[in-house]
C-alpha cells in the first residue's frame, strides 16, 4: 500500500516528525466483535510527538449519517415503485429475471455500506459512553495529551511547502509546521487491537 503522508517540523528547533506512524487499522475488541476506534491527531506528552489519540465520536456526524440513510432508503423505495412490476411473458418462459437499473443498484450498494457504518457508529458511541478511563494515546497509552483542533488536514495534504497549523511546540514555543510529502512509502496493512479501555493488546498484519 502506497501512503501519502504529512511531514511536521518546528520553526524554532530541530523537531521533525511524520504522520506515517499513525497509519493502520485500529479496533476495540469487545467479546467476539471488533469496533473501529474513533481517533484524532494530537500531541502526546510521553511520545513528545504528533500522535493518534482516542476521541469521542462526533454525534453530529453520526446523526447526519442516520439522516442520509433514511433519505437513501426512501429514494430506493421510490425507484423500485417506478419500475415495471411485470416482465414480458416470453422472458418469463426463458427464466429471465428483470435487471435492476444502475440507479437502483447504486442505491442498494450505498445503503448497505451506510448501514454498516451507522451500526459501527452506534456500537462505538455506546462503548465510549460506558468508558471508565480517560482517552489514551494510541501509540504509547499515555493519558496526557492535547488534540490538534481546528486544523484543515485536507488543505495540508494539498500543500507542497510546510505551513503553520496553529499549534505551538510544547516546551519550545516554536510554531509547528506541516505539509504534504512527495515521497511515497509502501507498507503492509497492520491491524492494531485494543481493549474497551484503550489498552493495547496486539497487532497483526492485515
Amino acid at each position: 500500500m502506497s501512503l501519502p503522508h504529512l511531514e511536521f517540523q518546528c520553526s524554532k528547533c530541530d523537531f521533525e516528525s511524520t504522520s506515517l506512524k499513525c497509519f493502520g487499522r485500529r479496533n476495540y475488541r469487545c467479546d467476539e466483535s471488533y469496533i473501529p476506534v474513533s481517533s484524532e491527531l494530537g500531541w502526546c506528552f510521553r511520545c513528545k510527538n504528533i500522535a493518534l489519540i482516542e476521541a469521542f465520536p462526533d454525534e453530529k456526524e453520526i446523526m447526519g449519517r442516520q439522516n442520509l440513510l433514511q433519505v437513501l432508503v426512501s429514494a430506493l423505495e421510490k425507484s423500485k415503485e417506478s419500475q415495471p412490476s411485470e416482465i414480458p411473458w416470453h422472458k418469463k418462459l426463458l427464466g429471465i429475471k428483470p435487471k435492476l437499473p444502475e440507479e437502483v443498484k447504486e442505491l442498494q450498494y450505498k445503503i448497505t455500506a451506510l448501514k454498516q457504518h451507522v451500526a459501527e457508529d452506534l456500537a462505538r458511541l455506546k462503548l465510549m459512553r460506558d468508558r471508565q478511563s480517560p482517552y489514551k494515546c494510541l501509540i504509547c497509552g499515555e493519558e496526557k495529551h492535547v488534540y490538534l483542533t481546528n486544523v484543515e488536514w485536507k488543505r495540508l495534504h494539498e500543500q507542497t511547502e510546510a505551513i503553520p497549523i496553529g499549534f505551538k511546540h510544547p516546551f519550545c514555543g516554536g510554531e509547528i509546521l506541516a505539509g504534504n510529502s512527495d515521497i511515497r512509502f509502501h507498507f503492509k496493512s497492520i491491524n492494531y487491537v485494543y481493549d474497551k479501555e484503550g489498552n493495547f493488546i496486539e497487532k497483526a498484519d492485515g
